[in-house]
């Protein structure tokens, strides 16, 4: 790897950082949309119904992980689009994870539930998309924007002639904060389970 290459990488690697540390304010901002969204998870559990997760691309990645850490707590989880999946019964909680909020499964969870009562939990990237209109409970992770720069990475990004907006990687600061505050999530539910 090329010192410029390497300097680039690093540059990256600031800017994944400072995303995940706004996670501190997105966190104190939605403190109450965070725990109802706990609460119905938690009471998922306490009432034997189902949990359906679901999310496109990278974001189907989370939403896969955060079913296994459910599951491993006692969870009744499917992961949608899998081989092997239930069907929606009344009082199940479907929780869609997308950045922008256009994804599939929110056309076919809104007619479903004309026919079956199910609660839809998301955590996406705008309060203007139609997953954040049709959820129940809704968390979202809103982009930094204007991010402030060192002297030094100004400099680098101006010799190496690198755009800022390319230092993250296709919707990358989405998904590792929706990871990271999905396990964080989890921890709370470890405590709640456990009394």
């Amino acid at each position: 790897m090329t010192d410029n290459n390497f300097a680039i990488m690093k540059l990256s690697c600031n800017e994944i950082i400072r995303h995940t540390e706004n996670l501190k304010n997105i966190v104190t901002k939605q403190e109450n949309s965070i725990c109802e969204f706990s609460e119905v998870i938690l009471n998922s559990r306490k009432n034997k119904t189902h949990i359906f997760l679901g999310g496109a691309g990278r974001s189907g990645f989370v939403a896969k992980s955060f079913a296994m850490r459910l599951m491993h707590l006692g969870f009744d989880v499917y992961v949608l689009d899998e081989s092997v999946v239930g069907s929606l019964e009344n009082d199940d909680v479907v929780i869609l994870i997308s950045k922008s909020g256009r994804i599939k499964y929110v056309d076919e969870i809104s007619q479903s539930r004309n026919e079956i009562d199910v609660i839809l939990l998301s955590v996406c990237g705008s309060k203007d998309s139609n997953l954040y209109k049709q959820s129940n409970i809704s968390i979202v992770i809103d982009e930094l924007k204007n991010m402030e720069r060192s002297q030094d990475e100004k400099n680098i990004l101006k010799e190496e002639k690198f755009d800022e907006n390319d230092l993250m990687v296709m919707g990358t600061a989405f998904e590792i904060s929706a990871l990271i505050l999905l396990d964080s999530i989890i921890e709370k539910l470890i405590n709640e389970v456990k009394e």
